[in-house]
């Protein structure tokens, strides 16, 4: 134990000296490993990127004829994409990297006023070396680039020097140490203050960087044999050892025989290796049994180093060079040095290893055979000096590494990493120009250089020259290839259009690094742009498997079998009970959108202010997917966020949701409004062509009319085809004609047969020779309302029962639409036989309207309560009525103020709450103003223009009144014209009009 803890022995200043700096060099040795593990990051990380795809959904469908209209729904996709960062240089490292070179200059230059005066003259010179190394002249202190602030330093620290070596020997190290630490940081604040760098000290880091290189390899040398030292002490310390010799071979053997393979190995002479260890951990256990070491050959230095904490000292400042210096090349992703420190661990272990075995065996083998305690003695030979050791182990190393590179490959790669050192340090500084010429002078000395040439690449792209940007991830390819290279470089011919090139990219990359989940889900979505399902599913699927890309993977899987509506059962992941990550949120949302399948939902919503991208694409799927059962405050809190200057980007998107939601929910007039903003705020053409769907389902062709054409002219490839059903809705007959000529040549081809179709309908003079489809639609179209005899006699042709009925019941729509209730409930009556669920159910519907119409309470009570389908406005309607019938005021009064706010495109609905509004109110004007906003939506509504013209009378507004009228008189039949007219001759006179 007392050998364990040799400090124990140490005076308590020796002791807590070596406490700090054992902190200090373990935090090295952390800094190292942790850099290392991580590297290149965060000098070079993925960056991730969130595509936003919107893909169209059946919302519901309508019946218009015999043609079913789907209403679609926008739902989003999240595509996560993964590019490999620009170059960030680690500035950390380097101020870790200065900071443990100057702890480590401290404890040198006190170290050495404590030596005899030839080596306090060598190690002064070596100081004054390192000082003038740091070039200060470029810190431009107190604005001079010269010599002179160098010269300064020297002669201040040398002159302090040699005053405590040669004047002052009684003074304490820890006094020593103390006054050169006041003089450094009196140094730092001078730098700091009168400095006219932007950030000094990452200068001197950079100019520092060649001493600790040399300091760094001079400490391998010094640690190299300690693995093979330590063999020596294990099979002799012990109390009654046995076959020394023999287990000391054996032990060394197998060392030296797998260093010879791994070296093998790495420089190509062979294929395999007889097992891994990493160099780096090689070194750091023979640095951390260097410093029992150290202190066993003691013996070697007891001329040179006075004191046994002194020579400690010494060597955990080697140590914590060392390994900050390495630590920085892991942090900074110093591709080329990190290998050149690879192969000169390697090669110094093993050829230090070596000659340390023959100097024990010249020196100890008879006592190894005698079992005797060698390690006592290790470094007191008799044949082989350890100078000699020494000498010979350099000369080793250099052969071996000789036999595979020249050292002057060595040199460069030191030198090209300095230049990328001052490259990362202008590029942090935004310097991108000078950062350019640096990086460009490090591949000049090493092509091999992934640094520099992601570092050129980073800035071509930060100025979008893409071409040099290109040409530097090509370059990279060839020497130095790395993941975030292949990703980038896809990337950009991608952006070119070069699809193919691009995957082609991805599957060399797939090549050398197999097992990246980066590269299989880049794969993935470049065969999802080359429109490649099974290929992008199968490598999502991979992606999925691979721990860092699992939840990007799947998120990309499941939107792109969205994105194709691939035809797989997808009941084990149409959940997101156990669903955690955001993109898969979304996509599942969105497959079940697309599925036609609502979601349960249990977790509480926690939206901030700003959205980020995955919220808003799961707001808007879960708005469309919840539409009928949304809380309607999370409606309207979706709104408000979409007002937000900080939600923006995501406006129309959130905004077009909540409309889809209020219109299922029956608030109409809202969601067209919300909708008519998103549509013009954005003018895209597929919300102008929702518009025109929702308003051709509330039997508004006219308006619907106007908003297909504006969507048409946006080049929504569907819009003429509603625009042709919407103009043969309103009777516009010849319009109608021209756009179904154009459809008939569509290349669609239910499209162009439907088309033909109806222009032979649309040309034709009777129903003959028609077959029972276009009977029904000459019925619906080309005969009057006035020729009941056409229509029975064509209706009569019609053989399908099912189209017979149809044809009868929309004629009985078309009266009621009319306000010709008498013959609506004529027609009604005419229809006999079995009829489809669906008809049944809208002759239930109409035959409700008309029974409410007549006051006819009980067969409306006994219709809602007998579970009939009734569109929920049209329930509110009848139940405000009965409310009304029985005289319940506050009820009445609530229905009918919803139906006002919810839906201006109901008429019946309009009128009845206008009716009551004009007897609860001394307000004359609020009726009035109700029928002209529902006129505004609705404006060839027969029933609010009699009411309107009634209103308008009355107000004196006698312009308008015949405005309505003379649109009356082209909507209605004469007959019924005439009685409207005689039924008020104290509004019309005797005349009529």
């Amino acid at each position: 134990m007392f050998f364990l803890q040799f400090w124990k022995s140490w005076n308590k200043t020796y002791q807590l000296i070596f406490l700090v700096f054992s902190f200090f060099v373990f935090a090295a040795v952390i800094f190292f490993w942790t850099s290392w593990a991580s590297s290149p990051v965060p000098v070079i990380t993925f960056d991730h990127f969130q595509q936003i795809q919107r893909i169209e959904v059946a919302s519901h469908s309508f019946q218009v004829g015999l043609v079913n209209l789907t209403v679609p729904a926008d739902s989003y996709l999240i595509f996560e994409n993964i590019f490999g960062s620009k170059l960030q240089p680690n500035i950390l490292a380097l101020y870790f990297f200065i900071s443990a070179l100057i702890i480590s200059f401290l404890f040198f230059i006190t170290i050495i006023t404590t030596l005899s005066r030839y080596w306090f003259l060598i190690g002064m010179g070596l100081a004054m070396l390192f000082l003038a190394s740091l070039r200060l002249e470029v810190l431009e202190i107190f604005g001079l680039t010269n010599k002179t602030i160098t010269i300064a330093l020297i002669l201040l620290f040398g002159g302090i020097a040699f005053y405590l070596h040669s004047f002052r020997k009684e003074i304490t190290f820890a006094k020593r140490l103390l006054i050169f630490l006041v003089l450094i940081i009196l140094t730092a604040v001078s730098i700091i203050i009168f400095s006219r760098a932007v950030t000094p000290f990452l200068h001197l880091a950079v100019n520092g960087m060649i001493a600790g290189i040399i300091l760094f390899m001079i400490f391998i040398l010094m640690v190299a044999h300690e693995i093979i030292a330590l063999f020596v002490t294990l099979t002799t310390q012990s109390t009654k050892p046995s076959k020394s010799l023999q287990h000391f071979l054996i032990l060394t053997a197998v060392y030296l025989v797998n260093l010879a393979l791994m070296y093998a190995s790495k420089m190509g002479f062979i294929g395999w290796s007889f097992f891994s260890i990493n160099s780096f951990f090689v070194l750091t256990i023979s640095a951390i049994l260097g410093v029992w070491g150290f202190r066993q050959r003691g013996v070697v230095y007891e001329n040179i180093l006075s004191e046994e904490p002194i020579g400690i000292f010494f060597f955990l400042s080697m140590m914590l060079t060392g390994f900050s210096v390495m630590g920085y090349f892991a942090a900074s992703a110093s591709d080329m040095m990190m290998d050149a420190l690879d192969d000169l661990i390697m090669a110094a272990h093993l050829g230090c290893g070596i000659i340390f075995f023959l100097y024990v065996i010249a020196n100890f083998s008879p006592m190894l055979v005698k079992n005797l305690p060698v390690y006592k003695v290790l470094y007191k030979p008799d044949t082989m000096p350890h100078f000699t050791f020494r000498l010979m182990s350099v000369i080793a190393v250099f052969a071996i590494i000789s036999t595979a590179v020249s050292w002057k490959t060595y040199i460069k790669q030191a030198t090209a990493t300095f230049y990328h050192a001052y490259g990362d340090l202008y590029l942090a500084q935004g310097a991108g120009a000078t950062a350019e010429a640096y990086y460009t002078k490090s591949i000049q000395f090493r092509n091999q250089n992934l640094h520099a040439h992601y570092g050129l690449a980073s800035i071509y792209g930060s100025r979008y020259e893409s071409i040099k940007e290109k040409k530097e991830y090509e370059k990279s390819t060839e020497w130095t290839p790395s993941v975030p290279v292949y990703l980038n470089l896809s990337e950009l011919y991608a952006g070119q259009g070069d699809l193919l090139e691009a995957a082609l990219t991805l599957d060399e990359g797939k090549k050398l690094f197999p097992k990246s989940g980066e590269l299989l889900n880049a794969a993935g979505l470049s065969f999802m742009k080359l429109k490649s399902p099974d290929s992008a599913l199968y490598f999502f699927q991979q992606a999925r498997k691979i721990k860092s890309t699992n939840r990007i993977g799947e998120t990309n899987f499941i939107g792109t079998s969205a994105l194709f509506n691939v035809d797989h059962s997808f009941d084990s992941i149409m959940s997101l009970k156990n669903t955690k990550y955001d993109g898969v949120k979304v996509n599942v949302l969105a497959l079940a959108n697309q599925k036609q399948r609502a979601l349960f939902f249990e977790d509480k919503f926690d939206l901030d202010t700003a959205l980020t991208v995955y919220q808003a694409a799961f707001l808007c799927n879960y708005l469309i997917n919840q539409k009928a059962t949304a809380d309607t405050a999370m409606i309207s809190h979706t709104m408000k966020l979409a007002g937000k200057p900080s939600n923006a980007s995501f406006r129309e998107r959130l905004l077009v949701a909540s409309a889809s939601a209020l219109y299922a929910q029956g608030e109409v007039k809202h969601a067209l409004q919300t909708l008519r903003e998103a549509a013009y705020r954005s003018g895209e053409g597929h919300y102008f062509l929702l518009l025109g769907l929702w308003l051709l389902e509330q039997n508004n062709p006219l308006v619907a009319s106007g908003y297909f054409k504006m969507a048409n002219e946006k080049g929504q490839s569907s819009a003429l085809y509603y625009q042709a059903i919407a103009e043969a809705e309103m009777d516009s007959l010849n319009q109608a004609f021209v756009s179904w000529d154009s459809l008939s040549r569509s290349k669609e081809k239910s499209v162009s047969l439907f088309a033909s179709t109806m222009k032979k309908v649309l040309a034709s003079k009777s129903s003959q020779s028609l077959s029972d489809e276009e009977k029904y639609y000459f019925c619906r179209y080309k005969i009057a309302m006035t020729d009941s005899l056409q229509f029975d006699g064509a209706v009569n042709e019609i053989a399908n029962e099912k189209i017979k009925m149809r044809a009868m019941v929309d004629r009985s729509k078309k009266w009621f639409a009319m306000d010709e209730l008498k013959k609506s409930a004529q027609q009604l009556q005419r229809i006999s036989g079995n009829v489809d669920k669906g008809l049944k159910t809208e002759i239930d519907q109409l035959s409700l309207m008309l029974a409410a119409e007549k006051g006819d309470w009980s067969f409306v009570g006994k219709k809602l309560n007998g579970g009939v389908e009734i569109p929920f406005n049209q329930r509110v309607y009848l139940e405000a009525l009965q409310a009304e019938q029985s005289g319940n005021t506050k009820e009445t009064a609530a229905r009918y103020n919803y139906l006002l706010n919810a839906n201006n495109q109901f008429e019946e609905g309009i009128l009845a709450a206008s009716r009551f509004v004009a007897n609860d109110t001394t307000d004359r004007l609020k009726k009035f103003s109700l029928l002209v906003d529902g006129l505004s939506a609705k404006p060839n509504s027969v029933k609010l223009l009699k009411q309107h013209v009634l209103e308008c009378i009355p107000l004196g507004s006698q312009q308008e009144a015949q405005d309505s009228l003379d649109k009356l008189k082209q909507l209605m039949l004469p007959s019924s014209f005439k009685k409207f007219i005689a039924a008020y001759p104290d509004y019309f006179g005797v005349e009529g009009k």
